[in-house]
C-alpha cells in the first residue's frame, strides 16, 4: 500500500485529506495530535524569533518523522503557516524532500504562487516529480476527485524521473 504523508497547517484541510484518502493509502500524521506535533515543529523550524538551537532540535525531529514515515508521496500545502511567507511547502521541499513525489495545494489564487513553484519545477537542483493544485474554498465532492486523480497519477510517477511534471491550476 502506498503512502502519503500531509504536510498542511490547517486541521480542516488534514482531516480533508485524510478522510479522503485513509482508505487507499497509509497516510502519515495517522492522527491528530501527530498532525499538530508536525505543525508546531514547523513553526518552530521556520519561525524567525527562534534560536539556532531549537531551529535544530525541530529540524532533527522533522527528519525522524519523514524518515520513519518514508512516503511514496507528500501532499504539500505552499502556505503552511498564515503571514509567514517564510514558511512555505517549496522551503520544506528544499530542507526536507529528495527524489520524491510531492502534490502541492495551494488556497492562494496567485500567479506569483504559481511561477515560484514552476521555477523550483525547472531548478536544476530539484529531484522532485512535482504539481500543483488550487484548494478551493469549499473542499467538495469535485475537488476530492480531482486530488484522487491527480494522486493517483503522481504515484504512478517514478521517483526517478527527470522529467517533472508539469504544473497544472485545476
Amino acid at each position: 500500500m502506498a503512502s502519503i504523508l500531509i504536510i498542511e497547517d490547517n486541521i480542516n484541510h488534514y482531516r480533508f485529506f485524510f478522510s479522503l484518502l485513509n482508505a487507499k493509502y497509509t497516510v502519515f500524521p495517522a492522527d491528530e495530535r501527530d498532525f499538530k506535533i508536525l505543525r508546531s515543529l514547523l513553526s518552530k523550524m521556520y519561525s524567525d524569533g527562534n534560536s539556532i538551537g531549537v531551529k535544530k532540535k525541530a529540524v532533527d525531529s522533522i527528519t525522524e518523522i519523514i524518515g520513519d514515515a518514508l512516503p511514496d508521496l507528500y501532499i504539500m500545502d505552499y502556505q503552511l503557516l498564515e503571514g509567514e511567507d517564510a514558511c512555505n511547502g517549496l522551503g520544506f521541499a528544499r530542507d526536507f524532500i529528495r527524489k520524491s513525489r510531492i502534490l502541492f495545494v495551494t488556497g492562494i489564487d496567485s500567479n506569483k504562487i504559481i511561477n515560484k513553484i514552476n521555477a523550483y519545477t525547472r531548478d536544476p537542483k530539484n529531484d522532485n516529480i512535482m504539481d500543483s493544485v488550487l484548494k478551493e474554498e469549499k473542499l467538495d465532492d469535485e475537488f476530492a476527485d480531482n486530488i484522487r486523480t491527480m494522486v493517483e497519477e503522481l504515484l504512478k510517477k517514478n521517483a526517478s524521473d527527470d522529467r517533472p511534471l508539469n504544473i497544472s491550476n485545476l
